[in-house]
């Protein structure tokens, strides 16, 4: 325990780490808060691909809507 910083240092799943006992917390690193960073721009990235290819496809099936519509309407004119 350092009464100084009032934290502990502790040994939790192969980390070894400051321990906050007042939260009842780990105080993460610089290269955990690194990784949760880096971790979390992957998955924004991904879920703006994912939007993209929603986007898309909703685009793409609309054209088909608008080409399906004009086709019924020329073969109506043709009766």
């Amino acid at each position: 325990y350092s009464a100084a910083l009032g934290l502990i240092l502790r040994a939790e799943n192969d980390y070894l780490g400051w321990y906050d006992p007042a939260t009842e917390e780990h105080i993460p690193t610089l290269q955990t808060q690194m990784a949760r960073a880096e971790t979390a721009e992957a998955q924004a990235a991904a879920e703006r691909v994912v939007r993209i290819q929603e986007t898309a496809r909703a685009d793409t099936a609309e054209a088909q809507v608008q080409e399906l519509e004009a086709e019924i309407r020329r073969l109506r004119e043709g009766r």
